[in-house]
This record gives C-alpha cells, sequence and structure tokens, in this order.
C-alpha cells in the first residue's frame, strides 16, 4: 500500500472540491493537521474515516487506497472479450462464466478479508485517556486510562485536598443502568489498576466504552465525611489518528487548566534547528535524514520524529510547551506504547534526547 500515492490522491480530489484542508476536516470530522499528515504520506485514514471520503469525493474505497482511479468498464470488457473467445458452445460458455463468477468471488472475499484484518488490527488497537475530577473537597488531576487490545492499564493521578484531613478510604466503581460495578476500595492514595484480556479481573474489556463514560470516584475523609465525584475522562492519544491534545492540567483549588511553560533556550535551538535544516511545510517544517523524518507543527510547538526501518516503525511525539513526550513502537505483530510528562530525569527523555535530539538537532 503506497502512503504517498494515496496521500496525492487524496489532496488532488480535496482541490478538485475547492476545498481547504480545515474544510475538509470539518466535514469529518477531524483535526487539520491529520488531513494534512494523510497528504504528505505519513498516515493513511482509518476505516470509518475512509467510509466518510468515500462520500464527500464520490469514489470507492478501493480507489483510495488504490491512489488512483480505477476504469470500471476495462474490468467488463475484459470479461466479455474472454467470454467471446472461447465461447464455442453454449455449455462451454456457461462454465466459463461460472469459473470467472467464482474466481471474482474468491478475490472479493481474499480483499474483504486483507482489508478488514489490516483495519482491525492495526488500527485503533491503542488509546490513551486522561482522567481528571473535581469536586467540593478533592480533586484528582493528570490520571491514565491506557486500553489495547490485550491489556488496560489505570493509574489515579494525584488527589489534592484540604490540609487538615486525611483520607481515610478510597472507593473506585462504574455504574450501569443506575446499578454500581465496584473496581477497587482501598486506603491507599496510590491507586494503580492492570488487567489482561480473558482476566477481566477489573474491567470487562467488552463494556470499556461503556465504563470510561461512567466512572466514579468516592472519597471517605478521617473525619467521616464523604463526597463522590464523576470522573472526566478524555482521550489524549488512538493510534488510528495521531492527534493530540494539550490537557496537561493541575487543580488550583477551584478549577483545572492547561499548564504550559516559557520554552527554554535549548527548545528555542531545537526549534531554530530544524527551521534550518528542514523545509518549510504547510503546518511547519520538514526535516529528513536516511532513516529519520522531523515534522515541527509550529502551531502546536509539537516534534514528531517517525523512524522506519527493518519491518517495525518508532514514533516519537514531544510537546515543547508541555515537556510531554509520548513514544509508540509498531510491528506487523504488536504495538508498544510509553508517555512521560516529567522533566528530562527519566529514561524515556533521556533516551529521546541523547538519541534524536543531541546527535541530530542540536549537534
Amino acid at each position: 500500500m503506497d502512503q504517498q500515492k494515496i496521500g496525492k490522491f487524496i489532496c488532488s480530489l480535496r482541490k478538485k472540491k475547492n476545498l481547504s484542508q480545515t474544510q475538509l476536516a470539518d466535514m469529518i470530522p477531524i483535526s487539520r493537521q491529520a488531513v494534512s499528515k494523510w497528504e504528505r504520506g505519513i498516515t493513511i485514514p482509518d476505516s470509518s474515516v475512509l467510509i466518510k471520503l468515500s462520500e464527500i469525493f464520490a469514489v470507492s474505497i478501493n480507489e483510495i487506497l488504490a491512489g488512483e482511479k480505477i476504469p470500471k468498464k476495462s474490468i467488463k470488457t475484459l470479461e466479455k472479450v474472454t467470454l467471446n473467445i472461447l465461447d464455442e458452445t453454449n455449455e462451454e460458455s456457461k462454465k466459463i462464466k461460472k469459473i470467472s463468477l467464482t474466481f471474482t468471488a474468491v478475490i472479493l472475499i481474499l480483499l474483504i478479508t486483507f482489508l478488514s484484518y489490516y483495519f482491525l488490527n492495526s488500527y485503533n488497537s491503542i488509546k490513551v485517556y486522561r482522567v481528571d475530577g473535581e469536586g467540593k473537597n478533592f480533586a484528582t488531576t493528570n490520571g491514565i486510562f491506557i486500553t489495547t487490545r490485550q491489556k488496560t492499564y489505570f493509574r489515579l493521578g494525584e488527589i489534592t485536598h484540604e490540609p487538615n484531613v486525611k483520607i481515610s478510604k478510597i472507593k473506585l466503581y462504574y455504574k450501569i443502568k443506575n446499578k454500581d460495578y465496584l473496581l477497587v476500595e482501598t486506603e491507599s492514595e496510590s491507586l494503580l489498576l492492570t488487567d489482561y484480556y480473558g482476566y477481566d479481573a477489573y474491567f470487562p474489556f467488552n463494556k470499556v466504552n461503556t465504563i470510561i463514560k461512567n466512572l466514579y470516584l468516592q472519597i471517605t475523609f478521617s473525619n467521616s465525611q464523604k463526597e463522590t465525584i464523576k470522573l472526566n475522562v478524555t482521550k489524549d492519544f488512538s493510534n488510528n489518528n495521531i492527534i493530540f491534545q494539550k490537557k496537561t492540567k493541575i487543580s488550583d483549588g477551584t478549577s483545572s487548566k492547561t499548564t504550559k511553560s516559557e520554552l527554554t533556550p535549548e527548545k528555542k535551538n531545537i526549534i531554530e534547528s530544524i527551521k534550518n535544516k528542514g523545509k518549510k511545510d504547510r503546518d511547519g517544517y520538514i526535516y529528513e535524514t536516511a532513516n529519520l523524518i522531523f515534522v515541527y507543527f509550529e502551531e502546536e510547538k509539537q516534534l514528531e520524529v517517525i523512524k522506519t526501518e527493518d519491518n517495525q516503525k518508532e514514533e516519537w511525539f514531544y510537546f515543547l510547551e508541555t515537556n510531554h513526550l509520548f513514544y509508540q513502537k509498531s510491528t506487523n505483530t504488536k504495538i508498544t506504547s510509553k508517555e512521560s510528562s516529567s522533566d528530562k530525569d527519566d529514561t524515556l527523555h533521556r533516551n529521546f534526547t541523547d538519541n534524536y535530539l543531541n546527535k541530530y538537532l542540536l549537534s
């Protein structure tokens, strides 16, 4: 599958419709950056978006994946000529038609099977959610909930409350049809749950989408006061569309807000370096080496590094303002990911800085 060809085809279809990237993104709906990545051949649309693009541009999904218009008449003409040449008797003609239909059916089944496997197994297989919540007496921020096809990972974020009371009990549960289902009840403020497909010790895999919409946290304090809040679970990342939202939040006691920091001289040097070494693109700058692609999105202050070799793909997503770093490695059979929102004293930041920033942009 030629991603560059697909991207150019989508770009040409968009221009024929006299649509900007933003207008096309709003029609789907999806982010403008996602459209830009398709057209540059960095990623391709997922299955649900392919259907929408097919409707907007009045082309088939197969044509989008082929990156060109497929002449339908040529297929029918070829079948007709073949049948005419071999049609010596009515009986032979019927046999040939039957073989032709059988062959076409087999090809269609193989194509559908391949596309189904490709999209069901390669796209949307990992999702990362941010978990936050705020009540009258406490707030929790920077929690994380990761779901994959084989595993779920939930970590409750930092809990802030009045200093004159202590937490005596934490209860995490979800609701379905007004019925409470307990996930965990503990006296510890550090809450980490890991579950695997088939075990369903905490999270029934077939109910994860319902759970994230109906997740509740109850805190019992040392003065016997209780408070329950509904947790806000918002998607931060999914590997069908590499879209990040800057949502590193803290509580000030009354509200949650996005935290940004001034760019350090080192980060300013990173931006200046990729501008000098790379070329201007619609959304920012692109700098390419033998097996690396550096993409800097100017508006979002986001740096993306893509490494492709030996049938595997590694991607780094670095937000310079919030210092959030996300890493994903994809092979034919497995997808792994890591994230960090701390400073560069952790392993993930150190590896990224040493192997990519220092070596290619700050040298």
